[in-house]
């Protein structure tokens, strides 16, 4: 029985040896023609993002022999996403590459030494627009929405018709005078405009030390104005029962009844009239795309096209989504590869001239180049195909914009995007408080506001 024992032990550890060193074998020959990234499941733009990289995926494989394994971790929120996302990264052999989507922030990656700095390691890296590159975040798409004017309503409220480098303090007063004669009803929507458009012609919020100093008189007057503008202007329509915490509700949680009673009620005061601004739901980097989609839209709205103009978004935003690199994940370099194969002058074409493949489902594609390397040739397919000279025009002002480094991406992540989100806290709980807030306590509030965010600047 012994005899019988010990022969049946020798084989199990001779075919757990053999297993072992050819396992081992065969499963680096894998690895070693295998990327991963991992993506949200429940991003907006997900299914677009997909899109782009399904473009490039099979001709990529074909060409190197590198599969390129795609993964929509499950979960049912963006912060679950994330925790399970970032316990990945422990793993040896974690996710190669991390896609960043437009409305995602990504600086506690590189800040937590998860993110590879890539700058040298990528050839053609330095081929994409110097405003756009931080040497992590490779970007791979971009899009902006413009502002749709309506002409008529303009010639009526005996307003001009604003430049194409038209600044925030112009949309600002073609807004504040629509309201006037709308009487919109406060929504989310409404609330984020108006407060956009009062951060962007109050700050910026830190000193030339990089200290937060809001506790002064300045910035008493412009919450003060604030709410004024929002509660006692008469420039909107709002909900006379509602309280502190119907108006949070209605700002921060997306499934309130609050939030879905009052985006019905701004949209049905809305809908009656094209409204003098409206978000253009295309991609201005992209005239092709726009001069598709530009007059269905606007037949949709009851609108003639030669009864609006287009104008860029004013408040100096861009939005592109990117993929890091896990410095600790699994065959980095065949990460590298598809990187460099996805930012060639080829493919990058390929979204400028196929931009519907991307759009989806969501409001805007990111169909425009992120490299400087073939405007010339985008310059002749649109002379070419006989784009509008008012889209062409429309996309350069937007792109020479970006090139000055005059936009940023929405969500940077920095310290200072930080401290604009607790201000805006801090406005709604001062402006639609219960009991209305004196000036010396909305002093009192500011002075901790800063105590609280000098201590988070300096960490």
């Amino acid at each position: 029985m012994k005899k019988v024992l010990s022969v049946i032990l020798s084989l199990f550890i001779l075919i757990s040896a053999v297993a072992c060193t050819g396992g081992t074998a065969d499963s680096n020959k894998v690895d070693e023609n295998e990327i991963t990234i991992v993506m949200s499941p429940v991003d907006s733009f997900t299914d677009g993002y997909m899109a782009h990289l399904n473009l490039f995926v099979e001709e990529f494989t074909r060409e190197t022999g590198i599969k390129v394994n795609i993964i929509r971790k499950p979960a049912n929120s963006q912060e679950e996403y994330i925790q399970s996302r970032n316990a990945d990264f422990y793993l040896d052999d974690g996710p190669t590459l991390v896609l960043i989507g437009a409305l995602e922030e990504y600086n506690d990656l590189v800040r937590q030494g998860v993110a590879l700095e890539i700058e040298e390691l990528i050839p053609n890296y330095e081929n994409i627009y110097e405003s756009l590159r931080d040497g992590y975040l490779v970007p791979m798409g971009m899009g902006e929405r413009g502002t749709l004017l309506n002409k008529i309503v303009l010639a009526e409220l005996e307003l001009p018709e604003p430049s194409l480098d038209w600044s925030v303090t112009d949309y600002r007063y073609v807004a504040y005078k629509s309201y006037e004669d709308r009487k919109v009803h406060m929504s989310r929507e409404l609330f984020g405009e108006i407060i956009e458009i009062e951060i962007k012609e109050f700050g910026p919020f830190l000193n030339e030390n990089g200290e937060s100093k809001m506790a002064n008189e300045n910035t008493v007057k412009w919450i003060e104005k604030i709410r004024e503008i929002l509660l006692y202007s008469d420039l909107f329509t709002i909900n006379e029962n509602y309280t502190y915490k119907n108006y949070y509700n209605m700002i921060f949680s997306p499934q309130s009844d609050e939030r879905v009673e009052s985006r019905e009620l701004w949209l049905s005061s809305r809908k009656d009239d094209f409204f003098i601004l409206s978000r253009f739901p295309r991609n201005t980097l992209n005239s092709l795309e726009t001069s598709r989609n530009y007059s269905s839209y606007l037949i949709r709205s009851n609108v003639r096209a030669s009864d609006t103009v287009i104008l860029p978004e004013p408040f100096g935003y861009v939005h592109y989504w990117g993929l890091l690199v896990n410095g600790k994940g699994k065959n980095i370099e065949a990460g590298l590869k598809f990187l460099e194969y996805l930012l060639r002058d080829e493919a990058q074409l390929k979204l400028y001239t196929e931009p519907l493949k991307l759009r989806k489902d969501s409001f805007i594609s990111f169909s425009a180049p992120v490299v400087k390397t073939i405007e010339d040739k985008i310059k002749a397919i649109e002379k070419e195909k006989g784009i509008d000279e008012d889209l062409i025009a429309l996309r350069e002002e937007v792109l020479n914009q970006i090139k000055n480094n005059e936009r940023v991406r929405l969500y940077s992540g920095t310290k200072e995007e930080h401290l604009k989100d607790e201000l805006v806290k801090l406005i709604v709980k001062i402006v639609f408080a219960d009991d209305k807030y004196t000036s010396e306590e909305i002093m009192k509030e500011l002075r901790d506001f800063d105590n609280r965010m000098n201590l988070y600047l300096n960490e």
